[in-house]
């Protein structure tokens, strides 16, 4: 991803949710096993990104969780996690902190939905 700053995150924001990862698994019960550990992960990641806006932290613990977004298709995640472990300033960490969690609950929306649909379609 290129240089992604707090303005170009919020002129072009990336769609909460790409199914594209989770449609190759082919696999609901998979998918739901995923997005529960990604879920989890990324509620302890955001809480520690909040508490690490004073100590200067929260660039280090956003990296880390960009790539799990990006991976499992939060895409609005993925970027504001980078746009976050470009160090912005302080002022600039706060704000994205807000908008991530924001982008987070979104991403979990759709993928609840998108979890929806994968068993509805199952065989039964």
């Amino acid at each position: 991803m290129s240089h992604v700053t707090a303005s170009s995150v919020a002129s072009a924001p990336a769609a909460a949710f790409d199914s594209a990862a989770l449609d190759e698994l082919d696999d609901a019960e998979l998918c739901e096993m995923l997005v529960g550990l990604f879920a989890g992960e990324a509620a302890i990641r955001i809480e520690q990104i909040g508490a690490a806006v004073a100590d200067g932290e929260a660039a280090t613990l956003a990296h880390r969780l960009e790539g799990a977004a990006a991976t499992i298709g939060a895409q609005r995640v993925a970027q504001l996690c980078a746009a976050l472990a470009a160090s912005p300033s302080p002022g600039e960490v706060a704000a994205l902190h807000d908008q991530l969690a924001d982008a987070l609950d979104d991403a979990l929306r759709a993928m609840d939905a998108y979890l929806e649909r994968a068993h509805a379609r199952r065989p039964r």
